[in-house]
């Protein structure tokens, strides 16, 4: 990835941004602030004199060893091989070690973009969007695949350059993962061919069963049991003796939301068994399969770990930026499943006042964000509380509504 164009000039804008410098700061007496710029932007010829005086100006040690920028440059590109792969990021260690130095080579580009794709690093991240005009390539390809709170479309527009550029199996599968949170299922399965073709050729076998775990995904949506256990039972064989054991659990926990759907508890169990318990959305299935079966002591229990799960999930995150814009959302989410799932505890929850206006808001939620599996999960709750309530057509618009989304979601498929 090493990008030998321009290096000296970018060596000035980047340290001069982590130092938050303006243009005129640098450039003082010794070049004008026009010529200045043009140097960053690779736009002019730099003299070796001024150069120094430049470097001096900003105490830039440049690192320019070659043995040292060689070896280094065998990491970088190891860490995207890994990542790529999705094996442990070995190199990430051994290139922290030289951070100060890498910092100041030619390679300080790739080592911020590898930074900000491991860290939470704003620093970083602001220093990147200022030097976009002066990525190769395969160095924008993988700035667009920095994971960071933003709106949806443009994380979507990032993701499609991402893949234009990069066309490996990786970037692919993050742009089908894009468009699966988005709903846009008919998108995911039109990458799904180039996806499994990428894989193949890279003999990528992580690649490959999150192809099939997605594809799974969309018919567990819709509790499709054949299709989800056929796509689903891919993914398990090609993970089987890996340490890939997250992708696994993501699998049995959404089986088991699907049985419960489907009536058949004992299945369910078998599966969420197998699946982490230790989150919201796990905690509020069992609470759910516990009610169905009957056994209210366990699903008081579910409850009560719901309900710390929400607390932990506020005080982690009640301090960040991000809290009004997106974390909010979702911890009012949380409150909103919480009630319902008390609700259906006690016995005949239709007959309380906020039942099916907390499904209601629930529903308009999902159906925004596109998350039609948990739409699907809680649709016979609030078809069954709409019929017993005689409000039939309410009933009727949400069988038409589900059915119009089932046409257009999986019919493609």
């Amino acid at each position: 990835m090493l990008n030998n164009i321009n290096i000296e000039g970018q060596m000035l804008r980047i340290e001069r941004l982590r130092q938050g410098k303006e243009l005129k700061e640098v450039a003082g007496r010794i070049c004008s602030v026009s010529t200045l710029s043009k140097i960053e932007r690779g736009k002019q010829k730099i003299d070796p004199d001024m150069l120094v005086e430049l470097y001096n100006e900003l105490g830039i040690c440049y690192e320019n060893d070659t043995e040292f920028i060689e070896n280094m440059s065998h990491y970088i590109n190891q860490y995207f091989h890994e990542t790529i792969y999705q094996f442990k990021h070995e190199s990430l260690a051994i290139l922290g070690q030289d951070n100060d130095r890498l910092n100041y080579s030619p390679l300080a580009l790739e080592w911020m973009i590898i930074r900000a794709m491991e860290f939470e690093d704003k620093d970083v991240l602001n220093v990147l969007d200022q030097c976009v005009d002066f990525m190769n390539q395969e160095q924008l390809g993988w700035y667009y695949l920095i994971h960071r709170y933003e709106d949806r479309d443009i994380t979507l527009e990032k993701g499609v350059k991402a893949q234009r550029i990069l066309q490996n199996s990786y970037s692919t599968l993050e742009l089908m993962w894009t468009y699966w949170s988005r709903g846009e299922y008919s998108q995911v399965n039109k990458l799904s061919n180039m996806a499994l073709n990428l894989a193949l050729a890279e003999g990528n076998t992580w690649a490959l069963s999150q192809i099939y775990l997605l594809l799974g995904g969309i018919y567990s949506a819709y509790n499709m049991e054949e299709a989800m256990i056929e796509e689903y039972q891919k993914s398990m064989n090609l993970l089987k003796n890996t340490n890939w054991t997250k992708e696994l659990d993501t699998m049995y926990y959404n089986m088991g939301a699907t049985y419960i759907s489907l009536g058949d508890y004992k299945k369910s169990r078998e599966y969420l068994e197998k699946s982490s318990k230790d989150n919201f959305s796990a905690c509020h299935k069992w609470a759910i399969l516990e009610t169905k079966v009957g056994n209210i002591e366990e699903a008081k229990d579910w409850i009560n770990k719901m309900e710390e799960c929400m607390k932990e999930y506020k005080t982690k995150n009640k301090s960040l930026e991000t809290w009004a814009q997106f974390n909010r959302h979702y911890y009012d989410e949380m409150v909103k499943t919480l009630e319902v799932t008390k609700l259906q505890l006690i016995g005949s929850p239709e007959n309380s006042q906020n039942y099916i206006p907390l499904l209601e808001s629930l529903m308009n939620r999902f159906l925004k964000d596109g998350r039609y599996g948990f739409m699907n999960f809680h649709k016979d709750a609030l078809k069954e509380a709409y019929i017993k309530n005689r409000r039939y057509k309410d009933a009727l618009e949400l069988e038409e509504l589900f059915s119009k989304i089932k046409t257009k979601y999986i019919i493609k498929i």
